[in-house]
């Protein structure tokens, strides 16, 4: 009965597009009256994975009402942003489970790209249209997304046996498609920051309104969840939350100061970082998985060598030490994409930090406790200009590097403009 229905389904809404093409707004109708008529079956598809019996529905019939529902460039790339995240976490799912294959890598890498594609696309629209706020918003809480669940499938990868290989494949994408999503944001950002007038101040309020109702949303489900997490998740998540009120308190001074880009720039950040709260309670809830999305991750690079490493020899478990040496951490927000390390006694901290504009330079202070060798080691970023007046377009990221001698167990603090985003012993 099952396999009919979803030959109908299936078959159907393609013979109607070819008649209707010009019709397009027949589809979501003919395709309710179709999922009223089976039932539970849509319903059931839902939950269903690659190799599932139902997964074809869900795919052709339950994705493709949503479809029609999309109808500006706003909510196609929302759709779009929200399907691709969706292919990942069936990968994450079959990881869990270890019932990740060759063909479900394939069909979900496939379509992964063809989702993400379809996003950028919106976006590039939604920035032709001058739409930049909402371009920003859409494109930020996926590169957000997309950094948790690097760290998911890393974690999930290393725990699995036959499916570890396939999994790297996959998480690599998702690396590159992060990387690409961060120079996007960038771009977007830094038109924000050239412009002016009432438009500015326009993107800046109403930046403000939406954060502070994701704020509000995140908070809700943080409570919801509560009964699920530990006590380290939940404070986390809420320490998150916090930062995001008190941008939002600086971000309206700016606004009360006419400062419309830096305000925008503080609300896009505190919607950032709302985000991110959810996304580790959500990763902590549904996978039993802990990741730290934000100002500190993991080393994605780092950890898909050392799997690849287990790969190519599982039997080989004797190489504790050198695993040890090579441990480091990466640092990544909207304003630094750094690493820091233990490499032949320093502490390295080397990378890129992005520059609003070309004029903007950092500088880097190292301080170290008095003991040999130094058992503290602090590195304080901070940003100067070059030039009272400067144009207004993006700077080419700045390249530091880094080495202080150090014990390889030294507690390692960097700051940001003074915002601690790494605190820590690297092992």
């Amino acid at each position: 009965m099952h396999g009919n229905i979803a030959s109908f389904i299936l078959e159907c809404p393609k013979k109607v597009t070819n008649r209707l093409s010009v019709k397009k707004f027949f589809m979501p109708i003919f395709l309710v009256i179709v999922l009223l008529a089976t039932g539970g079956v849509s319903w059931g598809a839902q939950n269903s994975l690659p190799g599932d019996t139902l997964y074809p529905i869900k795919i052709e019939v339950n994705e493709r009402v949503n479809s029609w529902a999309a109808i500006t460039d706003e909510s196609e790339a929302k759709l779009a942003s929200k399907l691709a995240l969706r292919r990942i976490e069936e990968a994450e799912e079959l990881l869990s489970k270890d019932e990740f294959n060759v063909e479900s890598k394939e069909k979900i890498e496939a379509r992964f790209e063809t989702h993400t594609a379809k996003m950028e696309e919106k976006i590039a629209k939604l920035e032709e249209k001058n739409k930049l706020s909402e371009a920003a918003e859409i494109n930020s809480n996926f590169e957000a997304s997309l950094r948790a669940h690097e760290q998911i499938l890393v974690k999930l990868a290393s725990k699995s046996g036959k499916s570890k290989d396939d999994a790297v494949s996959v998480t690599m994408l998702v690396d590159l498609k992060t990387k690409d999503s961060a120079e996007n944001q960038s771009r977007i950002e830094a038109k924000i920051r050239a412009s002016s007038g009432p438009d500015a101040k326009s993107a800046a309020e109403g930046k403000m309104k939406s954060v502070e109702n994701k704020i509000k949303e995140v908070k809700k489900y943080i409570e919801n969840k509560k009964e699920d997490l530990d006590s380290e998740t939940t404070l986390e998540a809420e320490a998150k939350i916090k930062i995001a009120e008190n941008l939002i308190t600086e971000g309206r001074a700016d606004l009360g100061a006419e400062k419309f880009a830096d305000a925008f720039a503080k609300f896009q950040r505190a919607s950032k970082i709302a985000q991110e709260a959810k996304l580790l309670v959500e990763a902590k809830v549904e996978l039993d998985v802990d990741v730290s999305v934000g100002n500190i991750s993991v080393d994605i690079d780092d950890d898909l060598d050392e799997i690849e490493e287990e790969l190519r020899d599982d039997d080989d478990d004797d190489d504790d030490n050198n695993v040890e040496t090579e441990i480091s951490a990466k640092i990544r927000n909207d304003k630094a994409d750094l690493r820091v390390k233990f490499e032949d006694g320093d502490v390295r901290l080397s990378g890129k930090l992005t520059r609003s504009t070309p004029c903007i330079e950092w500088d880097v202070k190292t301080i170290t406790s008095k003991d040999k060798p130094p058992s503290e080691v602090t590195f304080d970023i901070a940003s100067k200009s070059g030039a009272e007046i400067c144009v207004q377009v993006l700077g080419k990221p700045e390249e530091v590097d880094i080495r202080i001698p150090a014990s390889q167990t030294a507690n390692i603090k960097v700051i940001l403009e003074g915002e601690v985003i790494f605190s820590g012993k690297l092992q």
